[in-house]
């Protein structure tokens, strides 16, 4: 036997850059030379809204649809549910404007899923610190959580859609003798965050969230609801709105963009906020590197009066998610390796093709062999017509058709047989994936091992994102 023939030639990684259309590359680019002009003739002017997270901030605030974010922690606590994996973000801004000094804030948040009763809960813990002014400060230590919000239940049968709930408490301590407008006196306070996430399809989803419930003194600007919606358009444009309603009767309004471009490690962002007492307040755009397990964003809010006005806002984020693939074993070191295991498969699927094919042959030899029988039968039988042999006749031809009847019955057989090994080859073992699901799950409900999640992995890498099957994909189980 000869060497067998090279199946695959392994070259250099593909790049990480899809050749996504100009008009989707550019888009953003035109996009934010757009705003940032229209920021150039603003007419009026806000102070920069308090905010968390560099990625929240660059899409205008509107958080309260978004989920598996640990900063759902302070715009809406239901979003914590989908967060499956140890994690662990810091964040640090600092902002300025005319009519006070600058002031910078540190958070850093922790969030862990716990599992009861086969359900999932997870757990973050967040601690920031801002310093408004010199001599001032503010201290907020805050926990939540989420999970499954059985509306059915808790209704009689009234609402039947999924829904998912979360509730975070905040202790905040404010130390300052008026020297800032954010700090008047020093007071301690306990408030609360609770909201609703109701998944309506795999691109559409809403929210619905109470924020900064405090005892009267310990935040000035009073408490807020807000209802959003997050939808996703393709794979590569995420759209997020969210209305606020707050103290004193205004209401706002913060919409954000997000483009995932080369394959969601480059993800371009803008938002902005309006409210019905002042029009546009705010105009933010930012940029996030998703390099699992790491993450990093940034963000800055655009001055809006004109270009050399002194305010703004700018803030970054790291994040860090544990258990995660590394970015070489995503992108690099995984290509070569399922490249060679696709190899090994090619040459299976090959040895078992010439086995069918062979087997084909072998059926095809006796169905051939059947109808020349039964050809020569039926020629005999023609043959008997003709002939006056009393009763032998009639037990010959009486013989002949009883062999005909088991001949079709062989061929009839021999068709099944041959239907079989047909569907046989063409049939292939899927999975459709759930909302919540995670590989380890999958991978213990078809090898009955969680570690043999990588398996699943590896044969379907363009449906995990951030670690985690897409929910509606159909995976292929090897």
């Amino acid at each position: 036997m000869g060497a067998r023939p090279v199946l695959f030639k392994l070259g250099p990684p593909r790049p990480i850059w899809r050749k996504d259309p100009f008009y989707i590359r550019w888009l953003p680019v035109l996009v934010f030379a757009f705003v940032f002009l229209a920021a150039l003739v603003a007419l009026s002017h806000a102070e920069s809204p308090q905010s968390r997270g560099a990625r929240p901030i660059a899409l205008g605030n509107g958080y309260s649809a978004v989920s598996g974010d640990v900063y759902s922690l302070f715009y809406n606590p239901a979003g914590l549910f989908e967060i499956n994996q140890e994690e662990l973000s810091f964040d640090y801004g600092r902002a300025y404007s005319e009519q006070e000094s600058a002031r910078s804030d540190f958070n850093g948040i922790y969030a862990k899923p716990y599992r009861f009763r086969d359900k999932n809960y997870p757990v973050a813990v967040g601690a920031y610190v801002e310093t408004p002014a010199p001599g001032a400060h503010i201290v907020d230590i805050s926990a939540g959580t989420a999970g499954d919000a059985p509306l059915e239940e808790w209704t009689k049968g009234v609402l039947k859609f999924p829904a998912k709930v979360g509730l975070a408490a905040t202790l905040r301590q404010e130390h300052g003798d008026n020297v800032s407008g954010r700090v008047g006196k020093s007071s301690l306070g306990l408030g609360l965050t609770g909201g609703f996430i109701f998944p309506i399809n795999q691109k559409l989803q809403s929210g619905l969230a109470l924020r900064q419930l405090f005892n009267p003194g310990a935040n000035k600007d009073g408490p807020s609801i807000i209802t959003g919606v997050l939808y996703k358009y393709a794979d590569y444009l995420q759209m997020l709105g969210d209305l606020e309603y707050s103290s004193g009767g205004i209401w706002s309004f913060h919409p954000g963009m997000e483009w995932l471009l080369a394959r969601g490690v480059l993800r371009p962002r803008l938002g902005w906020g309006y409210h019905d007492k002042g029009g546009i307040d705010s105009i933010a755009t930012g940029v996030g590197f998703y390099v699992s397990p790491m993450q990093i964003d940034i963000a800055y809010l655009i001055p809006i009066k004109s270009a050399t006005d002194n305010a703004g806002e700018f803030r970054a984020s790291f994040s860090y998610r544990f258990g995660r693939p590394q970015f070489s074993e995503i992108y690099y070191d995984r290509a070569l390796e399922q490249a060679s295991q696709l190899d090994q498969n090619v040459v299976i699927l090959t040895s078992k093709e010439a086995e069918l094919k062979a087997s084909l042959a072998e059926l095809e030899q006796k169905k051939r062999l059947a109808k020349d029988e039964l050809d020569n039968a039926k020629g005999r039988i023609e043959q008997l017509k003709n002939k006056d042999l009393l009763g032998e006749r009639d037990a010959v031809i009486r013989d002949l058709k009883n062999r005909i009847q088991e001949l079709q019955g062989n061929l009839s057989n021999e068709r099944g047989t041959l239907r079989a090994i047909r569907e046989k080859q063409a049939t292939v073992r899927t999975h459709q994936v759930v909302a919540g699901e995670t590989l380890q799950g999958i991978a213990r409900d078809y090898y009955g091992d969680p570690n043999q999640w990588k398996r699943i992995y590896n044969a379907n890498p363009d449906k995990i994102e951030r670690g985690l099957p897409k929910a509606g994909s159909t995976l292929v189980i090897p």
